[in-house]
């Protein structure tokens, strides 16, 4: 992990309040896989902005090794994330990365990948390092509120070999959760591997499916950092151990987890 300074190559907004930032920086795009995030300095735009006293962590979203970038896919949901879309081409960042441990990718005849809103973030790396390495089969099962959270379906269709969507509300693919079509194909007792990333009530129903039909999961778990390197304890999850229940961070520890270890 480096402190590095990182030239905006774009900032654009691709659906409502979601925003692609794509950044130059030949060291983040050589070491970050899939699962790992890094933290950003959001700076103020002009001298009546306040900057966040914090660093603001993002899920590497895609990673060009050949054009030395790396994207971010963001939300403006407070205000770190409304200043950060503000930022300009051109405009330096201040970014610490890559940080934590991403997934763990092994060959599988199935790869299962289960997304909840702008936990599709992280994954989209992910199918891409499994489409590379031509490590299996793989389904993308897409859930969000609405249809302006299911964003890069035509790009991901090109690697993935299944797409299923679903929405909240219905005004893109079925109305359920997305567990429900999941389970759907986990009820086939597949030689597969799970990975997800989303809100959490959706990643204790994921755990919960990948221990009832004996399936490998790893979660990707969202939470707010302080420091992102497991000094400042803000970010903690219970964890089974041998050698009995442990606290570990998530930023420094995860945020990768295999779901049979998390105690909810």
């Amino acid at each position: 992990m480096k402190k590095q300074i990182c030239k905006i190559i774009s900032n654009k907004k691709i659906s409502k309040d979601i925003f692609l930032l794509e950044l130059e920086n030949k060291y983040l795009a050589e070491k970050s896989k899939a699962g790992q995030f890094v933290h950003v300095l959001v700076p103020a735009q002009n001298a009546e902005d306040k900057a966040p006293f914090l660093r603001r962590p993002f899920g590497v979203n895609l990673v060009d090794k050949k054009k030395n970038k790396i994207s971010l896919l963001y939300k403006v949901i407070g205000s770190g994330t409304k200043l950060l879309s503000q930022t300009q081409k051109g405009d330096a960042l201040d970014v610490m990365g890559p940080l934590g441990n991403g997934f763990e990718i092994k060959k599988a005849k199935e790869h299962i990948i289960i997304s909840g809103g702008m936990g599709i973030a992280p994954l989209m790396q992910l199918v891409k390092e499994i489409k590379e390495k031509k490590a299996g089969k793989i389904h993308l099962y897409l859930g969000a509120k609405d249809k302006n959270e299911i964003v890069f379906v035509s790009y991901l269709k090109k690697l993935a070999d299944e797409i299923v969507i679903t929405t909240d509300d219905g005004s893109i693919g079925e109305k359920c959760l997305i567990t429900m079509p999941a389970e759907k194909l986990l009820k086939q007792n597949l030689s597969a591997k799970i990975y997800a990333c989303g809100p959490y009530p959706m990643l204790k129903c994921v755990a919960g499916l990948a221990k009832k039909y004996k399936i490998q999961a790893q979660l990707s778990l969202e939470e707010k950092m302080a420091c992102g390197v497991g000094v400042c304890l803000g970010c903690p999850i219970k964890i089974k151990t041998k050698q009995g229940d442990i606290y570990k961070m998530v930023c420094k520890d995860g945020p990768v987890f295999n779901a049979e270890d998390i105690i909810w």
